[in-house]
């Protein structure tokens, strides 16, 4: 889909895979050329939309990790911002960030 631009910035993808749902957000064009990394706007647009379809589809809760903020190059922070802003216009879904992980032994 990325090849042949059916999958772009601010785009979401919803896998089915019958016992849930794995939402692949396009929040950047490419992962390592500087112009073309992650956008604030991305990740809003992509969020909102993962939201929607989330809602359509009766999910509940839906756990992400710091997405734009690794090889996307974007300040933590700011996306959290934008994370907390979109979630708290979709009450009904329970949005889980994992923020910190550690390994297990």
């Amino acid at each position: 889909m990325c090849l042949d631009g059916t999958f772009q910035p601010g785009d979401v993808y919803d896998y089915n895979y019958g016992n849930g749902h794995v939402y692949n957000l396009a929040t950047q064009q490419h992962y390592c050329i500087p112009s073309q990394l992650a956008k604030l706007e991305y990740i809003d647009t992509s969020m909102e939309k993962m939201m929607l379809l989330a809602e359509k589809s009766d999910i509940q809760s839906i756990a992400l990790p710091k997405i734009g903020a690794g090889l996307g190059g974007l300040k933590w922070e700011e996306v959290r911002e934008i994370i907390d802003k979109v979630a708290a216009t979709h009450p009904t879904i329970d949005l889980y960030v994992v923020e910190n992980i550690s390994p297990t032994r």
